[in-house]
């Protein structure tokens, strides 16, 4: 950005801010509140200071801000006139950065380079018209205060702020300069990582507690489904021969079946085709005596419902008879 300029850049926080601290600092006793130092250094008109060598080391030291004194501030006087103040106004859109949209109209508001001069924006709102807002543009040539501030840069240095009486206003114009940022100090900087530090570390053990729960709450839930499958296991071999034993209620014995259907059925008997679904039993084959089969196979005590799925007929040699017929197994105690 060219120029030197120095913007309350935030429209509204800082200022509240700014003047909440000074309600509150008229409430301490004077001797807690924060001392405002100012050192005062006029500018001839030509731009230097009316001072020698030994007057130069003798000015106090910049200081730290502290919290009964803020930072001292070094003041060149300019001669009458050398601030210029100016009324601008801007559009509304530019109310959240009016600093941002004075700096991209600087060639228009003033007839100076921006390399020449430094400038600040007093954000104080002030009336404009519908739209529009106003606000003071605070104008200063470098060449009133740059041989000043070459003198004060041999000793270590810097001005902080330009002031000049108004040739239309009674109170004097002040306009602030900014500074490269100063050196951080390593102890300063330790120091702020400390209280960073401190201020993280609940959060930092509140994850830590967190991730020492959340892993054992996985080997919990690691060893609990372990122990579900090994209970699933063990009642699933407990079940199996319930399960096995149940069946051979309901549907008998197959090898138990055949064993008690040879020994019922007559020698001069044989069979073509053997089903069994379940208890029901279909048979086909050819008999010497096939009508005696039905009785045969009830008096054995193994069978029940005995009949014949068609009728009886006679083999082509006629030296026996086709059969089909069906029954049913019976369990244990003699019931189907």
């Amino acid at each position: 950005m060219n120029g030197l300029r120095t913007i309350t850049n935030s429209p509204m926080l800082p200022v509240f801010l700014r003047w909440w601290q000074a309600r509150l600092s008229e409430c301490l006793p004077a001797r807690l509140r924060a001392k405002q130092v100012e050192t005062l250094l006029d500018v001839s008109p030509d731009g230097t200071l009316a001072l020698t060598s030994l007057e130069l080391q003798a000015l106090p030291r910049p200081k730290h801000k502290t919290f009964l004194h803020s930072t001292p501030h070094t003041v060149l006087c300019l001669p009458p006139g050398s601030i210029l103040k100016r009324r601008i106004t801007l559009p509304e859109a530019a109310r959240t950065d009016p600093t941002r949209a004075t700096h991209y109209e600087l060639d228009r508001l003033t007839p100076f380079q921006p390399d020449d001069i430094v400038w600040s924006l007093d954000t104080t709102p002030h009336p404009a018209p519908p739209g529009f807002i106003a606000f003071d543009l605070l104008i200063a040539p470098r060449k009133t205060f740059n041989p000043a501030q070459e003198q004060l840069s041999l000793y270590a240095r810097a001005p902080t702020h330009l002031r000049a009486p108004s040739r239309h206003t009674s109170p004097p114009l002040t306009l602030p300069l900014s500074h490269a940022p100063s050196v951080k100090r390593p102890r300063h900087t330790i120091f702020l990582l400390l209280i960073c530090l401190l201020l993280v570390s609940p959060f930092i053990l509140q994850q830590v507690q967190l991730f020492r729960i959340n892993s054992a709450l996985s080997t919990l839930e690691n060893g609990r489904n372990h122990a579900e499958t090994l209970q699933h296991q063990i009642m699933l071999t407990q079940l199996g021969p319930l399960a096995v034993r149940k069946e051979e209620q309901r549907n008998g014995l197959p090898l138990i079946t055949l064993q008690n259907l040879t020994d019922a059925l007559p020698d001069d008997t044989y069979l073509t085709s053997l089903r069994l679904r379940g208890r029901q039993i279909f048979l086909e084959g050819q008999s010497k005596e096939a009508a005696r089969l039905i009785v045969t196979l009830r008096q054995a005590g193994h069978f029940s419902d005995v009949a014949f799925s068609g009728p009886v007929l006679r083999s082509d040699n006629h030296q026996a008879d086709l059969f089909a017929l069906t029954a049913t197994t019976t369990n244990a105690f003699g019931q189907p």
